[in-house]
């Protein structure tokens, strides 16, 4: 005889096993609801320009009239008792039989699909067209873009967004478009002439000349490669002349003037390197930080031969004060010359190059970049800040700090949302961190606060208060 116990445990089983079950088969059904819904979900998400049936070809009608033919030929059903029949049967033939018929199918449905592929990318290379005519540059890219996944071995449509992207001044994207292009069609002039003028915006003057040349082998009366090809010349000609302008002087200022030397290695002086110490003459220097700073930099001369400047000291007369630092006036020489400051940039390639013109001029550059708003740095620069351009600002802020905290303030934090600017951080050398270091520990002497020493942290510089 059973216990009670044991037949309540029975009980509860079958209550567990039966909740199992149900569960069980609860899921299953919301399975197969959900499968149902991805589905239809499937089906809408199909494109609507699919659906437009393109005419076919008459290679393809002709055989499908031959197929209806031969299915209309095609021999009877063998009977089950009709033995001599089944033994003439060739399975072979018939296997292979079907094995053509279903390659020339798959022939058929190949060419069908990239006749409307081609007949989409076109009708996306007209719409970008038409934006591409009325200015709206941004949806012409998505076109060509479109056009390409249709159609990728088409060299027209790269070499189309390739000028869209040369109208939103994207010259890079232009250059690898018009490259794309001419690995497809290297006789397609439009495109060496869209990454010739993309090179000459990015100062690639070598690669630019190169490509207008090309243009003039296919086609030597192509009027647009020679325009470009003299502006060029021209361009070069009007800048060795400024060079060689620069380097004439009259006879009465020759003993004034110190021009550089420059020789290779095994002709330079081996004799060890002088230092000269700047000493202050006169003048009161209001902020006792930046006159530090300026104490602690040396004057490094380079390495030049005996025979040709055998005492340095002599060309050195004076030493004026201007703003607390110390600069050397040569002999008959008591104001320097003064360069026009360019005006504010619009792209980036134009912000390199007035600094490039600017020079070692840091006073110029100060102005240069003080005219500048500083919250436009971001946009200005983007992804292309270099170690070299931020050395150079870095030393124009350090020599122009008197009176202009404010605004180095705020240049520095904002030239901290730039995207590379960890980056350029990183590869500082030595003294442009003292540099820096000079920067904040004047601005901490004219206002301490919080905020500048979350920027010095950002900069990698431990300002003591």
């Amino acid at each position: 005889m059973t216990s009670p116990e044991s037949m309540l445990k029975m009980q509860r089983q079958i209550r567990e096993n039966a909740t199992e079950l149900q569960d069980y088969l609860h899921d299953l059904d919301s399975w197969e609801e959900e499968i149902k819904k991805k589905d239809e979900t499937f089906k809408q998400m199909k494109p609507s320009t699919q659906v437009k049936a393109v005419p076919p070809p008459r290679s393809v009608a002709a055989v499908k009239k031959k197929t209806s033919a031969e299915s209309k030929a095609k021999p009877k059903k063998l009977k089950s008792y009709d033995y001599r029949s089944w033994d003439k049967l060739d399975v072979d033939k018939m296997m292979e039989d079907m094995d053509a018929d279903e390659e020339e199918e798959e022939k058929e449905v190949k060419k069908q699909m990239e006749l409307d592929f081609k007949q989409l990318s076109l009708e996306e290379k007209t719409k970008g067209n038409d934006h591409l005519k009325h200015g709206r540059y941004d949806k012409a890219v998505e076109c060509y873009t479109k056009g390409m996944q249709y159609d990728p071995e088409n060299a027209v449509l790269p070499a189309n967004r390739a000028l869209a992207f040369l109208k939103l001044e994207k010259y890079i994207e232009t250059e690898a478009d018009c490259t794309l292009s001419l690995s497809m069609d290297p006789t397609y002039i439009k495109a060496y002439l869209r990454r010739g003028s993309a090179r000459k915006a990015m100062t690639k003057i070598e690669g630019a000349i190169r490509d207008f040349k090309d243009v003039l082998k296919l086609e030597p009366d192509n009027k647009q490669a020679r325009n470009e090809l003299n502006i060029i010349e021209n361009q070069g000609k009007s800048e060795s002349k400024k060079v060689s302008t620069s380097h004439k002087f009259s006879g009465d200022d020759k003993g004034n003037l110190v021009l550089p030397i420059k020789k290779p290695l095994h002709l330079q002086s081996k004799k060890p390197l002088r230092r000269i110490h700047v000493e202050e003459v006169g003048g009161e220097i209001k902020n006792p930080k930046v006159a530090e700073c300026n104490q602690k930099q040396d004057i490094d001369i380079s390495r030049m031969d005996s025979t040709e400047t055998k005492n340095p000291s002599q060309d050195m007369k004076t030493l004026k004060p201007t703003n607390g630092q110390m600069k050397p006036v040569l002999n008959g020489q008591s104001h320097q010359t003064e360069t026009t400051v360019p005006g504010v940039p619009s792209t980036f390639y134009q912000f390199q190059a007035d600094i490039r013109k600017i020079g070692h001029n840091r006073t110029n550059l100060f102005k240069y970049v003080k005219q500048i708003d500083p919250k436009l740095f971001p946009k200005l620069i983007k992804e292309q800040l270099e170690t070299n351009i931020l050395s150079a600002i870095l030393g124009a802020l350090m020599e122009n700090i008197a009176g202009n905290e404010n605004f180095i303030v705020e240049f520095l934090t904002n030239l901290t949302k730039v995207k590379r600017f960890e980056m350029a951080v990183m590869f500082l050398s030595k003294s442009d961190q003292q540099a820096l270091s000079c920067i904040f520990s004047s601005l901490m002497a004219s206002e301490s606060s919080s905020e500048i020493h979350k920027l010095a942290k950002k900069f990698g510089i431990s300002v003591n208060s």
